[in-house]
């Protein structure tokens, strides 16, 4: 592709290429030191062990050919109506410094839809922060379909006080809080067992599809990729009665400063009569394994309108305070032939959870 000239600075698109690795990666390490995304491992899995396919990269080059702008979107089915329709996420975008204002992410977006129309990849769904929000709605045409909101449950308030206000006098009066809310929890067994991904998830994926919703597909390719996260951990668990999968739940846990936090990445429940018995014995489970890795909190982000939503609102999760929450999760859809479809322009129509896109 030609040189573009801007601010009497030359750069060049460019499809990724392997020699370009290590310019990128030192790219994401000086603006995301904390982030996995410089991470060699986490790159290659990311980008490139996708079961839905390799990810569509566009990389702006300078002229002493480093990269300087990278944008990319991954690939991902999704059921809408019960028909599979080819998608993708729209991942990590980063110009450098030195080379911004001179439109190399707008170009680079564009770029990449160009590349999606020809692979038959219908829409891009995208999860942007505060700061490239408007650059997605203004420049790239992206529609709002509305705000994810994110459940939470305190399980240590002790040491979620005393961190937060650093007062271990404050915590202290947590305590009785913090030892009836763990006598309610953990009371009672349950029979949900734990083990690896494999074909009980097709089991449970032919039931979630024929829902009136539009998902990504949930099938053993996706979710065994999914939870391969280098540097993560993740626990499945399924629920199964005569050989039967009913519902499953998958968790892990990070830290943030000295607060162990709980994710539920993924929580899907067969639609039947006994829908809230079979949750309550997943998540009391999952109760288990918070108490197990001493989680002070746990969080999950959810569609509202789902049935599992509502589930865990009865189980004593609410939602995040704006003032604690941090930051807002809009979901942006872009259509790559013409207007964004009826159906996909309802937040509502859709299910999404962390598993989709893990932001933490």
């Amino acid at each position: 592709m030609d040189i573009i000239t801007k601010n009497e600075r030359g750069w060049r698109v460019s499809d990724y290429q392997k020699k370009y690795k290590k310019s990128i990666l030192d790219l994401f390490k000086k603006e995301y030191p904390e982030s996995k995304l410089w991470d060699g491992d986490f790159f290659e899995w990311q980008h490139f062990h996708n079961p839905a396919g390799k990810s569509v990269i566009k990389l702006a080059i300078n002229a002493n050919d480093e990269v300087v702008g990278f944008y990319c979107v991954s690939p991902q089915d999704y059921s809408v109506k019960g028909k599979i329709v080819h998608g993708s996420i729209s991942l990590s975008t980063l110009v450098r410094d030195d080379f911004r204002g001179m439109g190399i992410f707008t170009i680079l977006a564009q770029e990449c839809f160009k590349e999606c129309q020809k692979l038959g990849i219908k829409f891009t769904l995208g999860f942007p922060n505060q700061n490239s929000y408007p650059g997605f709605m203004k420049k790239l045409g992206f529609t709002d379909l509305g705000e994810m909101p994110l459940l939470i449950r305190p399980y240590n308030l002790n040491h979620l006080i005393t961190e937060k206000f650093n007062s271990k006098l404050l915590g202290v009066f947590m305590n009785p809080i913090d030892w009836f809310l763990k006598t309610f929890r953990y009371s009672g067994n349950d029979l949900v067992e734990g083990e690896d991904i494999g074909r009980q998830q097709d089991d449970i994926w032919r039931k979630a599809k024929v829902r009136e919703k539009i998902l990504a597909v949930r099938d053993r390719n996706f979710l065994g990729w999914r939870t391969k996260w280098p540097g993560r951990n993740y626990k499945c668990l399924y629920l199964r009665e005569n050989n039967l999968v009913r519902g499953y739940i998958i968790l892990t846990t990070f830290l943030t400063g000295k607060i162990r936090n709980g994710l539920i990445a993924d929580f899907f429940i067969e639609d039947s009569k006994e829908i809230d018995k079979i949750a309550v014995r997943l998540l009391k489970q999952a109760d288990s394994f918070w108490k197990e890795n001493k989680v002070d909190q746990a969080g999950c982000l959810l569609s509202q309108d789902s049935t599992e939503y509502k589930i865990l609102k009865r189980h004593g999760y609410f939602n995040c305070p704006d003032f604690i929450k941090p930051q807002p999760m809009r979901v942006i859809v872009k259509w790559h032939e013409g207007n964004v479809p009826s159906e996909l322009s309802d937040l509502g129509k859709w299910y999404i959870t962390l598993i989709d896109y893990d932001v933490v």
